[in-house]
Protein backbone atom coordinates (compact mmCIF):
# COMPACT_ATOMS: atom_id res chain seq x y z
CA UNK A 1 0.00 0.00 0.00
CA UNK A 2 1.13 3.56 -0.69
CA UNK A 3 2.46 5.73 2.08
CA UNK A 4 -0.60 7.28 3.86
CA UNK A 5 1.05 10.71 4.02
CA UNK A 6 1.04 10.74 0.19
CA UNK A 7 -2.76 10.86 0.27
CA UNK A 8 -2.62 14.21 2.06
CA UNK A 9 -0.24 15.80 -0.41
CA UNK A 10 -1.51 18.54 -2.73
CA UNK A 11 -1.76 17.34 -6.33
CA UNK A 12 0.76 19.84 -7.73
CA UNK A 13 1.88 17.55 -10.55
CA UNK A 14 -1.68 16.87 -11.67
CA UNK A 15 -2.50 20.56 -11.42
CA UNK A 16 0.47 21.47 -13.60
CA UNK A 17 -0.22 18.80 -16.22
CA UNK A 18 -3.92 19.55 -16.40
CA UNK A 19 -3.03 23.18 -17.12
CA UNK A 20 -0.77 22.03 -19.96
CA UNK A 21 -3.58 19.89 -21.37
CA UNK A 22 -5.88 22.91 -21.27
CA UNK A 23 -3.35 25.04 -23.14
CA UNK A 24 -3.02 22.36 -25.82
CA UNK A 25 -6.80 22.44 -26.21
CA UNK A 26 -6.60 26.22 -26.67
CA UNK A 27 -3.97 25.71 -29.40
CA UNK A 28 -6.14 23.17 -31.18
CA UNK A 29 -9.13 25.47 -31.00
CA UNK A 30 -7.17 28.43 -32.35
CA UNK A 31 -6.15 26.27 -35.32
CA UNK A 32 -9.78 25.51 -36.13
CA UNK A 33 -10.72 29.18 -35.81
CA UNK A 34 -7.85 30.36 -38.06
CA UNK A 35 -9.08 27.98 -40.74
CA UNK A 36 -12.77 28.88 -40.42
CA UNK A 37 -12.59 32.63 -39.82
CA UNK A 38 -11.24 33.75 -43.23
CA UNK A 39 -13.71 31.61 -45.15
CA UNK A 40 -16.75 33.13 -46.77
CA UNK A 41 -20.01 33.36 -44.82
CA UNK A 42 -21.45 30.46 -46.84
CA UNK A 43 -18.79 28.05 -45.61
CA UNK A 44 -19.84 28.71 -41.99
CA UNK A 45 -23.24 27.19 -42.60
CA UNK A 46 -23.57 23.82 -40.92
CA UNK A 47 -25.22 22.33 -43.98
CA UNK A 48 -21.90 22.72 -45.82
CA UNK A 49 -20.19 20.06 -43.68
CA UNK A 50 -21.05 17.63 -46.49
CA UNK A 51 -22.73 15.17 -44.19
CA UNK A 52 -25.58 13.01 -45.34
CA UNK A 53 -27.92 14.78 -42.96
CA UNK A 54 -30.61 16.94 -44.50
CA UNK A 55 -32.11 17.70 -41.11
CA UNK A 56 -30.29 20.92 -40.16
CA UNK A 57 -32.05 21.12 -36.80
CA UNK A 58 -30.58 17.75 -35.92
CA UNK A 59 -27.17 18.80 -37.22
CA UNK A 60 -27.27 22.03 -35.17
CA UNK A 61 -28.17 20.13 -32.02
CA UNK A 62 -25.45 17.56 -32.69
CA UNK A 63 -22.78 20.24 -33.21
CA UNK A 64 -23.91 22.22 -30.15
CA UNK A 65 -23.55 19.05 -28.09
CA UNK A 66 -20.23 18.21 -29.72
CA UNK A 67 -18.83 21.69 -29.12
CA UNK A 68 -19.84 21.51 -25.48
CA UNK A 69 -18.41 18.01 -25.07
CA UNK A 70 -15.11 19.13 -26.61
CA UNK A 71 -14.62 21.80 -23.96
CA UNK A 72 -16.51 20.95 -20.78
CA UNK A 73 -14.45 17.94 -19.58
CA UNK A 74 -11.05 19.64 -19.67
CA UNK A 75 -12.51 22.81 -18.18
CA UNK A 76 -14.21 20.90 -15.35
CA UNK A 77 -11.05 18.94 -14.63
CA UNK A 78 -8.89 22.08 -14.52
CA UNK A 79 -11.42 23.86 -12.30
CA UNK A 80 -11.58 20.88 -9.94
CA UNK A 81 -7.82 20.63 -9.65
CA UNK A 82 -7.42 24.39 -9.13
CA UNK A 83 -10.10 24.22 -6.42
CA UNK A 84 -8.40 21.27 -4.70
CA UNK A 85 -5.12 23.16 -4.62
CA UNK A 86 -6.65 25.87 -2.44
CA UNK A 87 -4.44 28.67 -3.77
CA UNK A 88 -7.00 30.47 -5.94
CA UNK A 89 -9.93 32.11 -4.16
CA UNK A 90 -13.32 30.47 -4.35
CA UNK A 91 -14.76 33.69 -5.77
CA UNK A 92 -12.25 33.64 -8.65
CA UNK A 93 -13.05 30.00 -9.37
CA UNK A 94 -16.79 30.76 -9.23
CA UNK A 95 -16.46 33.67 -11.67
CA UNK A 96 -14.34 31.58 -14.05
CA UNK A 97 -16.89 28.75 -13.92
CA UNK A 98 -19.78 31.15 -14.50
CA UNK A 99 -18.03 32.71 -17.52
CA UNK A 100 -17.47 29.25 -19.00
CA UNK A 101 -21.09 28.20 -18.41
CA UNK A 102 -22.38 31.46 -19.91
CA UNK A 103 -20.11 31.03 -22.92
CA UNK A 104 -21.27 27.48 -23.55
CA UNK A 105 -24.93 28.49 -23.11
CA UNK A 106 -24.62 31.42 -25.55
CA UNK A 107 -22.76 29.26 -28.05
CA UNK A 108 -25.46 26.57 -27.96
CA UNK A 109 -28.20 29.18 -28.39
CA UNK A 110 -26.30 30.63 -31.33
CA UNK A 111 -25.98 27.18 -32.88
CA UNK A 112 -29.70 26.56 -32.51
CA UNK A 113 -30.81 29.98 -33.76
CA UNK A 114 -28.73 30.37 -36.91
CA UNK A 115 -27.10 28.11 -39.43
CA UNK A 116 -24.23 30.53 -40.01
CA UNK A 117 -22.21 32.79 -37.79
CA UNK A 118 -24.19 34.47 -35.01
CA UNK A 119 -23.59 36.78 -32.08
CA UNK A 120 -24.33 33.93 -29.66
CA UNK A 121 -21.80 31.62 -31.27
CA UNK A 122 -19.07 34.26 -31.46
CA UNK A 123 -19.62 35.64 -27.95
CA UNK A 124 -19.98 32.13 -26.54
CA UNK A 125 -16.77 30.98 -28.22
CA UNK A 126 -14.90 34.03 -26.92
CA UNK A 127 -16.10 33.53 -23.34
CA UNK A 128 -15.24 29.83 -23.51
CA UNK A 129 -11.74 30.49 -24.83
CA UNK A 130 -11.08 33.17 -22.19
CA UNK A 131 -12.32 30.93 -19.38
CA UNK A 132 -10.19 28.00 -20.62
CA UNK A 133 -7.11 30.23 -20.65
CA UNK A 134 -8.07 31.65 -17.24
CA UNK A 135 -8.51 28.29 -15.51
CA UNK A 136 -5.30 26.94 -17.10
CA UNK A 137 -3.49 29.98 -15.69
CA UNK A 138 -5.08 29.33 -12.28
CA UNK A 139 -3.76 25.75 -12.36
CA UNK A 140 -0.28 26.93 -13.31
CA UNK A 141 -0.25 29.53 -10.52
CA UNK A 142 -1.42 26.91 -8.03
CA UNK A 143 1.20 24.38 -9.13
CA UNK A 144 4.02 26.90 -8.93
CA UNK A 145 2.90 28.44 -5.63
CA UNK A 146 2.55 25.09 -3.89
CA UNK A 147 5.74 23.59 -5.29
CA UNK A 148 7.62 26.59 -3.93
CA UNK A 149 9.75 27.07 -6.99
CA UNK A 150 9.78 27.11 -10.73
CA UNK A 151 11.74 23.92 -11.31
CA UNK A 152 13.77 23.78 -14.48
CA UNK A 153 11.94 20.66 -15.70
CA UNK A 154 8.53 22.26 -15.26
CA UNK A 155 9.66 25.43 -17.03
CA UNK A 156 10.97 23.34 -19.93
CA UNK A 157 7.72 21.32 -20.04
CA UNK A 158 5.65 24.51 -20.03
CA UNK A 159 7.75 26.04 -22.82
CA UNK A 160 7.55 22.88 -24.95
CA UNK A 161 3.78 22.67 -24.41
CA UNK A 162 3.39 26.33 -25.39
CA UNK A 163 5.47 25.89 -28.55
CA UNK A 164 3.53 22.74 -29.52
CA UNK A 165 0.22 24.54 -28.94
CA UNK A 166 1.31 27.45 -31.13
CA UNK A 167 2.55 25.04 -33.79
CA UNK A 168 -0.71 23.10 -33.78
CA UNK A 169 -2.59 26.38 -34.01
CA UNK A 170 -0.41 27.34 -36.99
CA UNK A 171 0.93 30.45 -35.30
CA UNK A 172 4.50 31.32 -36.27
CA UNK A 173 6.81 34.14 -35.10
CA UNK A 174 5.90 37.52 -36.57
CA UNK A 175 2.15 37.14 -35.96
CA UNK A 176 1.48 35.15 -39.12
CA UNK A 177 -0.42 31.88 -39.34
CA UNK A 178 0.62 28.92 -41.45
CA UNK A 179 -1.83 27.56 -43.99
Amino acid sequence: MDDPSRLLRSPTTACFLVALYGLVQVGLWIKIMTIRAPQSEDTHKLSNLKLDIADTANLRATRAHGNYTENAPIFALMLLVADLMGVISTKTLDVTGFIFATGRFLHALGMYSSEGASVGRMLGATLTLLSLIGVAAQCLVSAFVLSGALSASRCVALFISFVISLGVAGIVPGGKTKE
